[in-house]
């Protein structure tokens, strides 16, 4: 009983989980593990694995003396001890032990896989990388790296078909950017709010060719980021 809910996940333990991943033909990087959440390791173990619910069964003796009060053996404290809610760090480990012990699946460790593998990346039309979601493009397209490297060597023929958001998306607060897109705002003491405005890339990007192609100098010329937000316009967050 209390082998089984130990909390010292030995090298012999995880040399078992080796063994038995190289069986199943899965890969996965074992020193990520740990990093998992309590409930990623769950899902990965119940649901996905499908592995049966832990179940602790207990029982003890209770000796009363001649006054009736009664006194509990070490090995009753023992077995309380295991019935106890576990922290997440144990819970772990209490699955992780179990695993070792034999009660393991291939689907458990697809799981565990498909958890650890890197994020997935896209490459963007500006030459880096990327996440595949549309909240990471959408950060990606806002920052410095990004903008100065469509200002400078990104073709303009590579965007000159996407679509422009249209002005009435100004308005919305949780508007998205595109790769060539940038909604920029400044704060007018005037008018006392924000002023939203809309900038296009490309524009920039054209005039940018257009001068390297006409120019016989050598020189090269293009825009920065600084140039495009002159006048104290700032990017939207």
């Amino acid at each position: 009983m209390a082998s089984s809910l130990s909390h010292t996940f030995d090298q012999a333990s995880w040399r078992v989980i080796r063994e038995f991943a190289g069986i199943y033909g899965v890969k996965l990087n074992y020193a990520k593990i740990k990093n998992l959440s309590r409930d990623k390791l769950s899902d990965a173990y119940f649901k996905e694995g499908k592995l049966p619910l832990i179940t602790v069964q207990v029982s003890w003796s209770v000796n009363f003396d001649a006054s009736g009060n009664s006194t509990w053996g070490k090995e009753a404290f023992k077995q309380l001890e295991a019935t106890k809610s576990q922290t997440a760090k144990e819970w772990k480990a209490t699955i992780l032990k179990r695993a070792a012990q034999g009660y393991k699946n291939r689907q458990f460790y697809e799981a565990l896989a498909k958890m650890l593998a890197p994020p997935a990346k896209v490459v963007c039309v500006c030459g880096l990388k990327m996440g595949s979601k549309p909240y990471q493009q959408d950060a990606h397209y806002r920052t410095r790296n990004h903008i100065n490297r469509m200002l400078k060597c990104v073709p303009l023929s590579k965007v000159v078909e996407s679509k422009v958001p249209a002005r009435d998306d100004l308005l919305q607060r949780d508007l998205m950017s595109n790769s060539h897109t940038l909604v920029v705002r400044k704060w007018s003491n005037h008018q006392r709010q924000f002023l939203v405005k809309q900038i296009d890339l490309r524009l920039y990007m054209e005039q940018r060719e257009r001068f390297n192609v006409s120019n016989h100098t050598g020189e090269f010329r293009h825009y920065t980021m600084e140039d495009i937000l002159v006048g104290g316009w700032t990017i939207t967050w």
